[in-house]
């Protein structure tokens, strides 16, 4: 059967349809084959390259959650890097001091040097880091191989959601550019599967594989279709652009190839400055939604929950099921959800799933903050209840991978035009490693001067107040080309 359909076609692209053995109904049932081929193979080579980039994705995921397991073994007597509370505090969010520094510089050199080569150097730096908690066991060695995760991280958020965005049709682009947010999450499942199980060094040898995996699978690659064309590379653009959308035929790309160069060159005829992300009311209005969702998700207490998790579930007083059990549960409730919020984000839409979702998130840690104020401050006897902060935690993690978390990288990667698309992101992934480093601090300061559950009302306040916002000021993406995401948030600004 394959061998005269593949005959037929080559007859229709000559011309030749005429021949008595090709009815019109043949012809219809070709070109319907072709066209089902055609879609499902840009959609299958769009998620392998957005896979193959999400691997670093996941690297940077496993620099948060290898420290779920590993804290209770430094913090333990035969502990190989004995460290005190101040220590391994500032161990845990001195990862956000190295991503403070290379978002900007990424920012403003990828649009010279691509968004491929640029996410590749982050495959070295994170097998060097590493390599260096593997063989230099002190808290000074840690806290420097953590900064260099973190220049790695400030260059994967900066470019990888770029590269996403950019590489994928639209009716797919919220699934593919949430898969950032889904290998974030496996990168925590990934530690807190593996860390209670196995010794410190074998569970390090094991994280650097995915480094070394990801140089291995993203090189093979196409860079970003956008970045050629920004560079003037009109044949390499149109070669990219074909493979990703499954065809041979430039007939096929030429009328988005053309929607990207207009827009390309409509956007960059005026070199990007940090000041003009903030130029215009539109691209003052992009900014500050996206900081604001990015800002809540952050706030909210995510860096702090995922990295303390095993302490966390321990405060509970919960005993039935393991705190490191627990933490798995947690883990796999981010993994899992989040391929939901991939289909969803596309079908339902980015508002609905925002409102939803910030609004849950406010409720839980609400809950959660009402138990451990009874908990920690009251005689009440909560043992018949303890399952309530563990479950609360859980629903927490339920309802932001449901929509703010991978929302917010979604209009990371849509909001922006071109020419700032580069510079925005870099300033958005400086802001949130600000809000992720205080909230690391805020944490374990709070938690011990004045309770778990001040910090946890703090942060169901701060989502009482994205919702508030978002209701009125977020705006719909579903179904949008880039070009059209811009239209809209001008007319948001002048309505």
């Amino acid at each position: 059967m394959a061998t005269p359909i593949i005959k037929m076609v080559t007859m229709k692209r000559s011309g030749d349809l005429r021949k008595p053995s090709c009815t019109r109904s043949d012809r219809v049932l070709i070109e319907t084959e072709e066209t089902m081929c055609g879609i499902g193979l840009a959609v299958f080579r769009q998620l392998c390259a957005a896979a193959s980039a999400c691997l670093i994705v996941v690297a940077c995921g496993t620099s948060f959650g290898w420290i779920a397991p590993t804290l209770v073994k430094l913090r333990s007597e035969d502990s190989e890097i004995p460290m005190s509370s101040a220590e391994a505090s500032w161990m845990i969010a001195i990862i956000e001091v190295g991503n403070l520094f290379s978002p900007i510089p990424a920012g403003l050199i990828v649009d010279k040097m691509g968004r491929k080569p640029l996410s590749l150097i982050t495959g070295p730096l994170y097998l060097i880091s590493w390599l260096i908690i593997l063989r230099i066991k002190t808290v000074a060695a840690l806290c420097f191989a953590r900064i260099v995760q973190g220049l790695a991280l400030g260059i994967v958020f900066t470019v990888v959601p770029m590269y996403l965005g950019e590489i994928a049709s639209q009716h797919v682009r919220g699934a593919i550019t949430s898969l950032f947010q889904i290998a974030f999450y496996l990168g925590f499942l990934f530690e807190y599967i593996i860390g209670p199980f196995v010794s410190y060094d074998a569970l390090v040898i094991i994280t650097l594989c995915l480094p070394i995996a990801f140089v291995a699978l993203f090189f093979w690659q196409p860079e970003s279709p956008y970045y050629y064309i920004i560079r003037g590379r009109e044949d390499e653009a149109e070669s990219s652009l074909m493979w990703l959308r499954g065809t041979s035929n430039v007939e096929d790309i030429k009328e988005e190839l053309m929607d990207i160069t207009q827009t390309v060159q409509k956007e960059m005829s005026n070199k990007a400055s940090i000041a003009d992300v903030i130029a215009t009311p539109t691209d003052r209005k992009a900014l500050l939604i996206v900081q604001v969702v990015g800002g809540v998700k952050i706030l909210s207490g995510l860096p702090a929950i995922v990295s303390y998790s095993t302490e966390l579930f321990q405060r509970t007083g919960f005993t039935m099921i393991p705190p490191y059990v627990m933490t798995i549960i947690m883990g796999s409730v981010l993994f899992i959800s989040g391929f939901f919020s991939t289909a969803l984000t596309d079908l339902a839409g980015r508002r609905p799933l925002l409102i939803i979702s910030t609004a849950g998130c406010a409720f839980s840690l609400g809950l959660i903050s009402l138990f451990f104020f009874f908990f920690d401050k009251t005689d009440y006897d909560l043992s018949n209840y303890s399952w309530v902060s563990p479950a609360c935690i859980i629903l927490y993690n339920l309802f932001l991978a449901f929509g703010l978390d991978p929302v917010s990288m979604t209009y990371r990667s849509e909001m922006f035009p071109a020419n700032t698309r580069a510079v925005a992101s870099s300033i958005n992934t400086i802001n949130f490693t600000i809000g992720a480093f205080i909230t690391l601090k805020l944490y374990q300061i709070v938690a011990d001067g004045i309770g778990v559950y001040f910090i946890f009302l703090i942060f169901s306040l701060t989502c009482w107040f994205g919702l508030v916002w978002m209701y009125f000021y977020a705006i719909e993406t579903k179904n949008k080309s880039l070009s059209e995401i811009q239209q809209a948030l001008s007319k948001s600004t002048q309505s």
